[in-house]
């Protein structure tokens, strides 16, 4: 008894010490990602090549900011997703390029205003002083630009922005894009986020 008293507990300790492994969502795939952003499929017609990932490199590097980010539920996932390939016109720029010559600074697939980006380097140990554009530069990797969206969300938005989205809320949605992004709504950046609630789900 004693002897098995002691495994158990050995076996208990070992397995409280045990790293958790790092949670990975399985709601977005790369059908899913595709259905919402369909022209992302290829960059053969990126006008600037080195900006552009398709919804392939895309997937691992949005479901990373998911769980770096602790954004769990569907509906808030759709509103992110629908955001990035609204402002990133599906994937295709990491900077603001309209009207010529843009903005120096704005960038990121959540096309985040330059203070935010420089905010956002700063908050990944990245260089996050120099001219604009030299920060907005620090942030364009893979990993960075598709995690944006998520940093935003958890850091420059009350967490009842959030909540007000649960349940796929349309009014919910248009207090994060009016309330929290700062922006308005219009028909395309609606379709974005319709499409994407009807692949993710809202619940």
């Amino acid at each position: 008894m004693h002897f098995i008293t002691a495994s158990l507990f050995l076996l208990c300790a070992f397995a409280t010490a045990a790293p958790h492994p790092k949670r990975r969502l399985g709601g977005l795939t790369l059908d899913k990602l595709l259905l919402i952003a369909p022209k992302s499929a290829s960059c053969d017609a990126a006008p600037y090549a080195s900006e552009c990932s398709t919804a392939a490199q895309a997937l691992p590097h949005i479901v990373d900011s998911f769980n770096d980010y602790d954004i769990t539920h569907p509906s808030v996932q759709a509103a992110l997703v629908a955001t990035m390939a609204y402002e990133s016109a599906e994937f295709v720029y990491n900077r603001n390029h309209f009207p010529s010559p843009g903005r120096p600074g704005q960038g990121t697939k959540a096309m985040m205003m330059p203070e935010f980006t420089a905010e956002y380097a700063a908050s990944l140990s990245l260089s996050s002083t120099g001219d604009a554009q030299a920060v907005a530069d620090a942030v364009e990797q893979p990993q960075y630009t598709f995690g944006a969206a998520a940093w935003y969300i958890t850091t420059k938005c009350d967490f009842s922005v959030r909540e007000a989205m649960w349940g796929g809320s349309e009014s919910g949605w248009e207090a994060y894009v009016t309330g929290c992004l700062g922006t308005t709504v219009d028909e395309g950046r609606k379709a974005y986020w319709q499409k994407a609630i009807e692949v993710l789900g809202s619940e």
